[in-house]
C-alpha cells in the first residue's frame, strides 16, 4: 500500500524556520559589529556582539 506523502503543517515549518532567521539574525549582527568596529564605533560594535550572543543562545535552545 502506497501513503500519499505527508504534507507539513504551517507549525512544523515555523519550527523549521525559526532557526534559520535566529541565525540569520546573528549573522547580520556580527558583520555590523565588524562595521561600527572599523568605523571606530566601539559602543555600538560591543552591543550587536552582545545581541548576537543572544540570538547565538536562543538559536541554540529552538534548535
Amino acid at each position: 500500500m502506497n501513503r500519499p506523502p505527508r504534507r507539513h503543517s504551517n507549525l512544523q515549518r515555523g519550527v523549521i524556520i525559526l532557526p534559520s532567521a535566529f541565525t540569520l539574525g546573528n549573522l547580520f549582527f556580527g558583520i555590523y559589529a565588524i562595521v561600527a568596529a572599523s568605523r571606530g564605533d566601539f559602543t555600538w560594535a560591543g552591543w550587536f556582539i552582545i545581541f548576537a550572543g543572544v540570538l547565538d543562545m536562543l538559536d541554540g535552545r529552538v534548535a
